[in-house]
């Protein structure tokens, strides 16, 4: 399960590089504010994951049970 995790973060990892790329041969204002959204949500991502690489995530109460259905799927 753990592969699985890093292969996905990459991946996520590298859209997001790609688009920061994008914005940064552009110098229009709009695409500006894109990059500050991509850079929040590439924080929040690295957070997520590092959260699920401490396994804090399977002692929280929020988990429901369908999370290991969950974890099937995307992990």
């Amino acid at each position: 399960m753990q592969t699985l995790t890093l292969k996905s973060y990459k991946f996520v990892h590298n859209i997001i590089s790609l688009l920061l790329r994008m914005c940064r041969t552009e110098f229009s204002s709009v695409l500006v504010l894109w990059k500050n959204e991509l850079l929040k949500i590439h924080k929040v991502w690295v957070q997520f994951m590092a959260h699920i690489r401490n396994n804090n995530w399977k002692t929280k109460m929020w988990i429901a049970e369908e999370m290991s259905t969950f974890d099937s799927i995307y992990f």
